[in-house]
């Protein structure tokens, strides 16, 4: 995030066919992958993290975007878990202990959600329910499942997930006029089930530093996303003359930052007065902001009726004060991410400053 050069490259599924999707990041910046396909992995940041596992004198692991390193030699991938599905998107680490005071995190789990039934086409669910799984952050373990069969996993499933301050998981299915939003506790696995209005296109979800549950919308022409408040059990939508892309993320000065038709908007979050707008031509599909309040775009390469590719795949670094281009980088293939991709998002709901 200082220098914008590509670190390291992985395979997330052995195969090679996992097509990744949904990221989270947790405190200590390990990362977890969820494969559309099924499978879940988790990456260390830190080399000094990662164990010997092949033989091989040192620590082989990836440097760079043409440094893709085979499975059995990456020694920087703590763990790949399995899942028996066609269909995996949502992926959230909780924040496990805290350190009171602190940030420092140890014992974090890893949110998960797959469709319970299989269907014929990878990335796609079948008719039925789904399967929410807990995993042990540290050995991949999966420690706690529960099946809700009042969500559907049918098609898409479920498309997006985020913990709140106790490590609750919210994840919302992706409809172009309403859909579910879900709830479940990381204590003991109680969940409930609410309707979003119509007038409301789920697709990305956060949760900002008050524990409400944000979602953009793509109903085109409508509402830009929509506020749901767990205490009170009800939705405010964000009518502010513009229609959401995919990707949020909350920053500072209470700033929710959504990824919309003119570039990326902002609305405050207890308001919904509409703030700053970074202007761009490009499709903004992942909005992040990192943990020195920089906001990040990650834009994607899409094609025109006959095929040809239209966009640029890239990064964008913005400073959100002055709406200034800051850098970019553009060596990516098909990014395509609008999950918490910096972990401030987890971060924001953790380590909240006192009022």
């Amino acid at each position: 995030m200082e220098t914008l050069a590509e670190e390291g490259r992985y395979l997330t599924r052995q195969d090679g066919q996992g097509n990744p999707s949904r990221t989270s990041v947790a405190l200590n910046g390990d990362v977890a992958v969820a494969n559309r396909h099924g499978g879940l992995v988790k990456f260390h940041a830190d080399v000094a993290d990662c164990k010997e596992s092949n033989g091989v004198p040192g620590i082989q692991t990836s440097t760079g975007k043409d440094d893709v390193l085979p499975w059995e030699m990456e020694e920087c991938r703590a763990w790949y878990l399995d899942f028996p599905t066609t269909n995996q998107r949502p992926v959230a680490f909780t924040q496990g202990y805290v350190v009171p005071g602190e940030c420092d995190s140890s014992d974090e789990k890893v949110w998960t959600v797959t469709s319970a039934t299989k269907s014929l086409f990878p990335g796609l669910g079948g008719p039925g329910g789904v399967i929410v799984s807990l995993v042990n952050g540290s050995t991949g373990v999966v420690e706690k499942q529960v099946k809700i069969d009042t969500f559907s996993g049918d098609q898409f499933g479920a498309y997006g997930g985020a913990v709140n301050s106790k490590g609750d998981l919210y994840f919302t299915s992706m409809a172009f006029n309403g859909g579910k939003l879900a709830w479940v506790s990381v204590e003991n696995f109680a969940y409930k089930v609410w309707t979003i209005p119509p007038e409301i296109g789920p697709y990305g979800i956060t949760v900002d530093h008050n524990d409400r549950v944000w979602v953009s919308s793509v109903s085109i022409g409508q509402v830009g996303g929509g506020r749901f408040d767990p205490v009170t059990e009800t939705w405010q939508t964000i009518n502010k003359g513009f229609w959401a892309g995919a990707g949020l993320a909350e920053g500072k000065d209470d700033l929710m930052w959504i990824s919309s038709h003119l570039g990326i908007s902002s609305v405050n979050v207890d308001t919904f007065e509409l703030g700053p707008v970074f202007k761009t031509d490009e499709t903004v599909k992942g909005v992040g902001v990192d943990l020195k309040g920089f906001l990040w775009g990650v834009t994607y390469q899409g094609e025109d009726e006959m095929g040809n590719p239209v966009g640029t795949a890239m990064v964008m670094k913005i400073d959100p004060k002055t709406m200034t281009l800051l850098g970019t980088y553009e060596g990516l293939k098909d990014p395509y991410t609008y999950s918490d991709f910096t972990g401030n998002a987890l971060a924001n709901v953790t380590c909240v400053p006192p009022s």
